[in-house]
C-alpha cells in the first residue's frame, strides 16, 4: 500500500523571529483535544513564566475559561475564536503547544511548523511522530508526563537559542510536506495504477 501525507496549504517566507513571549494552540474544545490537561500544565508554567501568555483558538472554550478561573491563570490565557488568518496567529507566537489524548495526521501541528514554531506535544496516539523529531524540532513528551511537559516547555521558554533553533529546523522539516511534492506521490501512484491495469 501507498501513503500520502495531506499537505501544507502555508507558504510562509519570511522567517519568525520566536521572540513574543507568547505560546499557541489551536483546537476545538473536545476531550481528544486535551486542553484541559494543558490549562494544568499552564499553571504550573504560570508560576515560573508569568511574563508569558497562553493564546487558544477554537470553538466551545467557555468551559475551559471557567477552568482557568479555578486554576489562578485567567490573567496568562487568552481564548479566542476561530480565525480567518491563522497563519498570522503563529506569527505571532514564539511555541506551539498540543496535549492531545490521541491524533491522526494533525493539520494544525503541520501549519504551525512550516510557520517556523517549534512545538511540544504529548507522544499520542497515533500521527505526531511523523512530524516532531525529538529534540530535532520540537519536544515529545511521553502521554501523561506533565511536569516533563512543563520541564520542556519551560527550556524552550528560558532558552532563545535553542527556541530558534528548533524552529528552523521545524520549517524544514514540513518541506516534504510542500503541495507541489505530494502532488508528485499522488502522480507517481496513479501513474502505476495505470501500468498494471
Amino acid at each position: 500500500y501507498t501513503v500520502i501525507p495531506n499537505p501544507a496549504w502555508l507558504k510562509v517566507t519570511a522567517d519568525n523571529p520566536l521572540e513574543n513571549k507568547k505560546v499557541i494552540t489551536v483546537a476545538r474544545n473536545s476531550y481528544e483535544k486535551g486542553l484541559d490537561r494543558l490549562l494544568l500544565i499552564w499553571q504550573k508554567i504560570a508560576l515560573k513564566h508569568p511574563d508569558w501568555i497562553l493564546e487558544i483558538y477554537g470553538d466551545g472554550l467557555k468551559p475551559l475559561e471557567t477552568l482557568a478561573e479555578k486554576l489562578h491563570i485567567r490573567s496568562t490565557v487568552n481564548f479566542n475564536k476561530p480565525v480567518a488568518n491563522i497563519e498570522a496567529k503563529y506569527r505571532e507566537a514564539s511555541l506551539f503547544v498540543m496535549t492531545s489524548r490521541f491524533e491522526g495526521f494533525p493539520m494544525v501541528l503541520l501549519e504551525a511548523m512550516a510557520s517556523g514554531l517549534p512545538c511540544v506535544a504529548y507522544d499520542c496516539p497515533v500521527g505526531l511522530k511523523a512530524m516532531v523529531e525529538n529534540g530535532k524540532n520540537g519536544f515529545l513528551v511521553s502521554e501523561g508526563k506533565e511536569n516533563d511537559f512543563v520541564k520542556q516547555l519551560s527550556a524552550l521558554m528560558d532558552d532563545t537559542l535553542l527556541r530558534k533553533q528548533l524552529g528552523i529546523n521545524a520549517k524544514e522539516s514540513v518541506a516534504a510536506y510542500d503541495l507541489d511534492i505530494i502532488m508528485l506521490q499522488w502522480n507517481a501512484l496513479f501513474e502505476n495504477i495505470f501500468k498494471t491495469v
